[in-house]
């Protein structure tokens, strides 16, 4: 059977519909991406789904302890690579403009072996090359940047995601920090929407600057390779 396009956010949510994934929160944020014009994620100790190659992400998926069958993994991973590619390419055509905060746990969580998070590891550093040289060339302040929070600074978050676009003043948050879990639509000022702008500004505030988080990202893969 010929593989299905899964080139719009709608075709995405059917292929995991097809398989019996029903998760509204996470279809709700795929429906709303196309749209987006910022998106800001900060995660702890794993690189966000949208930015792992196919074989972490296999990795992840698989690993999850969550005993998906063969259908439902391989739709799972494969709708994570096409957000990957649909964000990357918004970004690249300016529509969008991406924030990452990573903490250095993530990059070196090894899911599925040395050789693989080698790999995860130069596709991470090549996009944030990317994004400073584009920047660069026109010379103006990075519209995207990856950052890291290294070892030694505390965390302040597990992961969170704000995601700004044009259906209105809303905007998209999912928080999940040592206290639980919060997820939905919200109002700019809200407590929900505030909350989850403080987690991301002291993770921020904490991180290396971009250029000393494509060294380290490039020092790790390169331990790696020896």
């Amino acid at each position: 059977m010929a593989q299905r396009s899964l080139a719009t956010a709608a075709e995405r949510i059917n292929a995991l519909r097809r398989v019996g994934i029903d998760s509204p929160d996470y279809f709700d944020l795929i429906a709303k991406e196309p749209k987006a014009t910022r998106l800001v994620i900060g995660s702890l100790d794993t690189v966000p789904g949208f930015l792992q190659t196919e074989e972490c992400a296999r990795a992840f998926v698989e690993n999850s302890g969550r005993m998906f069958s063969p259908a439902k993994a391989d739709a799972l991973v494969g709708v994570r690579v096409a957000r990957g590619d649909a964000l990357l390419g918004a970004e690249q055509e300016g529509r969008l403009a991406i924030g990452v905060i990573l903490g250095e746990v993530a990059l070196h969580r090894q899911v599925a072996g040395a050789e693989a998070q080698a790999q995860q590891l130069g596709y991470l550093a090549n996009i944030a090359e990317g994004w400073m040289e584009k920047a660069a060339t026109r010379g103006e302040e990075a519209a995207s940047s990856l950052v890291v929070v290294p070892l030694e600074k505390p965390p302040v978050m597990d992961s969170t995601t704000i995601v700004e676009g044009e259906w209105g003043e809303e905007i998209y948050v999912e928080s999940r920090n040592f206290s639980g879990r919060r997820i939905g639509v919200a109002a700019q000022n809200s407590p929900l929407a505030l909350n989850a702008r403080a987690d991301l500004a002291a993770a921020q505030e904490a991180a290396l600057t971009p250029v000393e988080s494509l060294e380290l990202i490039m020092q790790l893969r390169d331990s790696l390779v020896e």
